[in-house]
């Protein structure tokens, strides 16, 4: 199991930022996307990355412009992603938590090779994607990139 957490600070309002990070029609501010289609649950959404991963979320709890818990898997791997708001000075401060870990494969699911490869690496593996994530998170909002402190 690997867990990375990283919080960055914005000067936008929490209700930008909630729209973008719970939006599920709208993915075209994330760079490492092709495609989100709606998953088979009612509260769920199907993640086509451009590394070939395919990750199915499915939102487990949601507190409005504070919390928004989802439950993920993807190939050869599961866990949570938390997304935590709060205002600071006037500031928003976003925390993004995932816990991963591996999953038993099933003999029919593929795992490309990019995937296999960072499995092997989990804690690096979530930290890029997180950095990516706030990058692109910046950019949509139209604010000077900042950098996510971990914890």
């Amino acid at each position: 199991m690997s867990k990375s957490t990283c919080s960055a600070s914005f000067g936008s309002s929490e209700d930008k930022i909630w729209s973008l990070i719970t939006g599920q029609s709208d993915h075209t501010w994330r760079t490492d996307l092709l495609r989100i289609e709606e998953g088979e649950k009612k509260y769920s959404v199907v993640e086509y990355y451009k590394n070939g991963d395919v990750v199915t979320a499915e939102v487990s709890m949601t507190i409005p412009h504070q919390r928004y818990e989802c439950h993920i898997k993807g190939s050869g791997y599961e866990g949570k992603r938390i997304f935590s708001l709060m205002k600071k000075n006037s500031r928003t401060i976003l925390s993004m938590e995932e816990v991963i870990c591996r999953s038993k494969r099933k003999s029919k699911e593929k795992i490309t090779l990019r995937v296999r490869f960072s499995l092997f690496f989990l804690k690096s593996y979530l930290k890029k994607r997180q950095k990516r994530y706030i990058g692109d998170l910046y950019r949509a909002l139209n604010e000077e990139p900042g950098s996510c402190s971990w914890h």
